[in-house]
């Protein structure tokens, strides 16, 4: 499919959900947040100048396209738009992505006209003078928070995007199989994180923030069996040695615009039985997470028999974090192992990081983490690299 056939199909899926809903139309305020700005448009905004509170995108009932508006501070029609001052004169129709049409302010006069009910996406974001300004135009407008309803549309993957997704998990498989040209004796961490960047832009990896939003990199090394160390360290960072322990894992938005993860565990020579144990949980508990990915599992319970069956077992602690999240068009997105979501349960379709975390006290957590799409039969694995412990030996 072309990119305009995503944008069509998800146009079409807000389409339904909006009839569903009874409503005008849905408002996406700070698009950036969450990815809906690649979700809607099939791009991030136009200039990384333009701060992501400038945004929002607007989609309307039994309309075929998705509307941009320049700024959330919006303007009488026909006005320059002040916020675009390093730009040529703007006005208020000129869209922010290519994709979209411009609009000016009192449209919503036309389209809250007949049916005064407005969708938000991110609706605690709507300033005060973008509601008084849409009273202004449509006083009856009553404003519906829909944000849950359309993060589970898109949460939903279709064959296609999942195949997408897959791709992009095959092209980090290929970057951690370089590990060994990059995690050396007398390498800073700085450096090697340079150089996984490096192979990740290489691979396709793209976005407006390459260095962190598209491309986040965590790393930390210390010796195989000795105390954990305070991040973040001071310039350069610390220089990797023999028997280091070394933990990486990373968010990358790859060549097809999905944010993936993986996240795996190295060391330089040959790894102590602690580290072998402690990674063989990892590993366990990753997997038995994985068999419970099915529709209508929530999250919470397959956190809650995780801890119970495999880490308290084995003498660590449950594990309470934020480690199964949705994969998307930005990095963890709903729903995700936090209060108020984890409770949702899951549905065929939706595609899920999993990487719970083994944590030896005063000690480095050990996590292995991989993508999985939730099916009838538990969760399939997206990617393919070994889920092996990586010893590296490697000289001067």
């Amino acid at each position: 499919m072309e990119n305009t056939e995503y944008m069509k199909v998800r146009l079409n899926r807000l389409q339904e959900l909006m009839k569903e809903m009874d409503l005008a139309g849905i408002l996406f305020l700070r698009p950036l947040k969450e990815g809906y700005d690649q979700w809607l448009t099939g791009q991030t905004v136009k200039s990384a100048q333009v701060s992501y509170m400038d945004t929002a995108l607007l989609a309307v009932a039994g309309g075929e396209k998705i509307l941009s508006i320049s700024t959330p501070q919006l303007i009488e029609a026909g006005a320059e738009d002040p916020y675009l001052p390093h730009a040529l004169p703007g006005e208020a129709d000129t869209p922010y992505y290519i994709n979209c049409t411009g609009y000016y302010g009192d449209y919503f006069r036309a389209m809250l006209e007949k049916n005064p009910r407005l969708g938000l996406v991110n609706g605690s974001k709507l300033l005060l003078s973008v509601r008084e300004f849409i009273i202004k135009y449509a006083p009856d407008t009553e404003f519906v928070d829909v944000s849950r309803a359309v993060h589970m549309l898109k949460a939903m993957k279709t064959e296609e995007e999942i195949a997408l997704i897959r791709k992009d998990c095959r092209d980090l498989d290929h970057v951690f199989a370089a590990m060994g040209t990059v995690l050396r004796p007398n390498v800073t961490e700085r450096d090697a994180v340079y150089a996984i960047r490096k192979k990740m832009l290489e691979r396709g990896a793209s976005g407006w923030d390459y260095s962190s939003q598209c491309l986040d990199v965590k790393m930390i090394s210390a010796p195989d069996t000795g105390m954990s160390v305070n991040e973040p360290l001071l310039y350069p960072g610390y220089a990797m040695d023999m028997g280091d322990r070394i933990n990486i894992k990373v968010n990358a938005s790859m060549n097809n615009g999905w944010q993936v993860s993986l996240g795996r565990c190295y060391v330089l020579g040959t790894a102590s039985d602690e580290a072998k144990e402690c990674w063989m949980t990892a590993v366990k508990a990753q997997q038995t997470a994985a068999a419970l990915l099915k529709p209508g599992a929530t999250i919470r319970e397959i956190m809650d028999q995780v801890n119970a069956a495999v880490l308290e077992p084995a003498g660590f602690l449950a594990d309470q974090s934020n480690w199964i999240y949705s994969v998307g068009n930005a990095w963890s997105e709903y729903p995700m192992a936090v209060p108020g979501w984890w409770e949702v349960p899951l549905k065929e379709g939706m595609v899920l990081a999993v990487g719970p975390n083994v944590k030896p006290e005063n000690k480095d957590p050990y996590c292995c983490l991989d993508v999985y799409c939730v099916t009838a039969e538990g969760g399939v694995r997206l990617g393919k690299c070994g889920q092996e412990l990586k010893e590296l030996f490697v000289c001067n």
